[in-house]
């Protein structure tokens, strides 16, 4: 009974989004995008547009400490 209670509260953080509302149409496999909003798959992509999507090359986060070194 507590666990409906507390699910039927409204959290003021969160707002309701309408365009996700259950009773709003789902685009299908079928629907497209405006043409506006289409990537055009024949641009060349600008020098900073290839260095954003370069892969990050430097060391993996851990949460484990290097050898030696002193956490905080």
């Amino acid at each position: 009974m507590l666990a409906v209670f507390l699910r039927s509260k409204a959290n003021p953080a969160e707002h309701a989004a309408p365009d996700l509302a259950l009773d709003k149409p789902r685009p299908g496999a079928t629907d497209r995008a405006p043409d506006a909003f289409r990537p055009d798959p024949t641009a060349v992509p600008t020098k900073a547009e290839r260095e954003s999507l370069r892969p990050a090359t430097g060391p993996a986060p851990s949460f484990a400490a290097d050898r030696g070194s002193t956490l905080g």
